[in-house]
């Protein structure tokens, strides 16, 4: 097994209520498994989240992983939702694991987005 720990970040357009970005391509000959995630998530007052990874295993095609953001606080025009989860998602060689987050309206008055934190290990793939 070989420690694996990435950040990303991802901005949801003024005009848009989703953004996804690839996280990792996952190395030829591994298996990612990804034990645990975190997230912070910042929205204009009053819009709510929903998160997932989406992961690609035994050729079953993305698989679309939800994940439960919590809200902790409003600052100005501005909420903020943490995602903190113990997860077992797996993950095959030569397949993009993607973090997406949407949010419940289109327009927007601030930027939002989120940056997104994974971490697990890279197995030999069987």
């Amino acid at each position: 097994m070989v420690p694996f720990q990435t950040r990303v970040s991802v901005q949801i357009p003024n005009n848009g209520n989703t953004a996804e970005v690839k996280v990792t391509t996952v190395p030829n000959k591994r298996r990612l498994v990804i034990e645990y995630v975190s997230c912070d998530i910042e929205l204009p007052t009053g819009q709510r989240p929903f998160v997932f990874i989406a992961t690609n295993v035994l050729g079953s095609g993305a698989l679309i992983h939800r994940l439960f953001a919590e809200h902790q606080a409003t600052f100005g025009p501005g909420d903020f939702f943490v995602v903190s989860q113990l997860t077992r998602l797996y993950a095959d060689a030569g397949t993009d694991v993607i973090f997406g987050v949407q949010r419940s309206a289109v327009l927007s008055p601030i930027q939002s987005g989120a940056n997104v934190t994974i971490s697990g290990y890279l197995e030999d793939a069987v």
